[in-house]
């Protein structure tokens, strides 16, 4: 690394992807080997010391000497200390030299860091993120905005929207390790319906776990056969969300769809069947737990091929109510998912009103969809967290 060749010269850096490349290799031999990382330190401490870091190149150069050195056994005065981090961070994000992209992953990393560091640092973070909010570059300025609402507004939820993102665990792979399928069963149970969906599914469908590990949680399995009829107030509640996309569900042809208050008084039957959209697609119960029940009304998108919208519906059956509610949700990597703005957060007891929320998912590949979901909400003075995995969506939803 110490020679000099014109060829590969990067802003007067000598062949940086070597370099790359080398401490990689590093951090593999190094990892539980206590004698190969005493030899690796005075190497990393030199390479280091001797890197620009006024350059971007020098940047990714350092980054790849912090992971070795987290990585390896080293010494401790070769790791490095919370300040330092946040320091070098903040020096990417003030360097003329780094580019849009640079400071937006600067700003993504200070912002994962806050809940990994002590509180003083977190103060720190997030005065270098709110700095940025009244930049002139769009990009850096709408994701200053967004972050820094999770230091007030959203701060309750931080730690959970930042955690660790493991992979999901298919039956496939529980079935090699002798475990019990049934507890580790994160698929649809109906194995003969999708087995050769399953042998087409690559790495990339593992969903992004952006909510949590959710250990053996139990698929919510759901027949639509037995679902008793849902209340009257559904189409009410999907019109109330405010969305011009939501009426084209309703029938114009169908008399009851003028005298709804009539509807909603006499009979179940016509709404429902409205409320099931043009597809015809019956309710799927995504959640039902401790009172509270979470329902989706599938429909394809007319304008837009592959892009479906599933209206949410949650109700409270409980005699206090629920307040604080917060929706998430999580696909694989195949499909792309948009969360628009529910309703509300408070929802009422004893089902006298809900909360009603729009999901949009593009599905280019036409492959069946799995969504994990996170709930959050506050009931009689106690936080709760939700978990779960909804798979029982219509098969001709993507046809």
């Amino acid at each position: 690394m110490a020679g000099y060749s014109p060829e590969h010269d990067v802003s007067g850096v000598s062949d940086p992807f070597l370099q790359v490349k080398i401490l990689r290799l590093l951090r593999i031999l190094g990892r539980m080997d206590l004698e190969a990382s005493e030899t690796m330190n005075d190497i990393l401490a030199q390479v280091a010391t001797n890197t620009d870091t006024s350059k971007n190149v020098g940047h990714a150069i350092l980054y790849e000497i912090v992971l070795t050195i987290m990585g390896i056994q080293s010494e401790a005065g070769l790791r490095v200390k919370e300040e330092e981090v946040v320091s070098i961070l903040e020096k990417i994000l003030s360097n003329n030299n780094s580019t849009v992209v640079t400071k937006e992953y600067a700003i993504t990393a200070l912002l994962k860091l806050s809940t990994r560091f002590s509180e003083a640092s977190g103060k720190r973070i997030k005065d270098a993120i709110t700095k940025y909010s009244r930049s002139t570059v769009v990009e850096l300025q709408q994701r200053s905005i967004e972050y820094s609402s999770l230091f007030n507004k959203y701060d309750h939820m931080r730690s959970a929207l930042l955690e660790h993102m493991p992979l999901i665990e298919s039956k496939r792979q529980s079935m090699f390790n002798n475990e019990n399928i049934q507890d580790n069963d994160l698929l649809n149970g109906e194995v003969e319906r999708t087995n050769v969906q399953n042998v087409q599914q690559t790495e990339s469908q593992n969903i992004l776990d952006l909510i949590g590990d959710l250990g053996t949680d139990p698929v919510i399995n759901t027949n639509p056969d037995s679902q008793q009829p849902a209340a009257a107030t559904d189409l009410l509640d999907l019109l109330d969300v405010g969305s011009s996309s939501n009426t084209d569900n309703v029938n114009i042809g169908t008399p009851s769809v003028n005298n709804l208050i009539d509807g909603f008084l006499q009979s179940t039957t016509p709404l429902n069947n409205q409320m099931n959209g043009k597809s015809g697609y019956p309710p799927i119960i995504a959640f039902n737990k401790n009172g509270l029940l979470i329902e989706f009304v599938c429909e394809k998108d007319e304008t837009q091929v592959g892009v479906t919208t599933i209206n949410l519906k949650a109700t409270n059956s409980t005699p206090l109510a629920i307040s604080d509610f917060v929706f998430q949700a999580a696909v694989p990597k195949s499909f792309q998912l948009q969360l628009l703005s529910p309703s509300g957060n408070v929802i009422p007891a004893q089902n006298k009103g809900a909360v009603s929320q729009i999901i949009k998912v593009n599905n280019p590949q036409k492959q069946p969809l799995r969504m994990r979901i996170k709930l959050s909400y506050s009931q009689n003075g106690n936080t709760v967290t939700e978990m779960g995995e909804v798979s029982n969506f219509p098969e001709n939803l993507w046809q």
